[in-house]
């Protein structure tokens, strides 16, 4: 069987996280009660609009989900339009599409701010394999693991040998319950709120590009 990196998006391939921090939290507040809004703000790290939306309804937000979706649809195309990525990852992307390596991607967000992030990079033909959980409600978004096995099943490849790249406590879980190798990519993460539950870190890009390379190698 051949081997396969699946990689997240957002605080992985994107640096959004920071615009996410400054800018959501003024939308919620827009539309939610100063109380309510509290409770979500700070809280969505790794979280599909879908599941975003259900929150928020649960919180009093009164409505539609176009309505939420919209707003947050204005707030995400100027976020991954401008947002960094991460530094060395395209070069990253480079190597492993020279190496004919299975890549693959599974994001929470819209299938819309995927294709934004994707036409950044020089190397957006190395993923085999796009998917945005949010797009399809027959799966589970994370932290259930169905996005990942339905990665797993299309690129046609065995939990135990793929590596899964996650940033957020959310993803991390959903990698792990998939059966899956996570490394945890923790260069843009709060050391406040690292996340827990794997052996593998890698903190900067230098070390995930080892951690990808030494899982790709042939064993012994």
């Amino acid at each position: 069987m051949h081997k396969a990196i699946i990689f997240d998006m957002d605080g992985v391939i994107a640096h959004s996280e920071g615009l996410w921090n400054e800018k959501e939290p003024d939308y919620l507040r827009k539309i939610l009660t100063p109380s309510a809004a509290h409770l979500i703000i700070g809280n969505t790290r790794g979280f599909s609009e879908s599941l975003i939306y259900a929150w928020a309804k649960k919180l009093g937000f009164s409505g539609s989900r176009e309505e939420f979706y919209n707003g947050y649809d204005r707030i995400a195309r100027n976020i991954y339009a401008t947002c960094p990525i991460t530094a060395g990852m395209d070069a990253l992307f480079g190597e492993l599409k020279a190496a004919d390596a299975v890549v693959g991607l599974v994001s929470s967000s819209p299938m819309d701010w995927i294709r934004i992030v994707l036409s950044r990079l020089q190397h957006h033909d190395v993923f085999r394999f796009v998917e945005s959980v949010n797009e399809h409600p027959e799966l589970q978004p994370k932290p259930a693991p169905d996005g990942y096995i339905a990665a797993m099943k299309a690129l046609n490849v065995h939990p135990k040998d793929t590596l899964i790249i996650e940033d957020s406590q959310t993803g991390i879980n959903a990698g792990i319950a998939s059966g899956a190798n996570v490394c945890c990519f923790a260069q843009h993460v709060d050391t406040k709120r690292m996340p827990t539950g794997v052996t593998q870190y890698a903190h900067t890009i230098e070390e995930l590009r080892s951690a990808c390379l030494a899982f790709l190698a042939p064993r012994n």
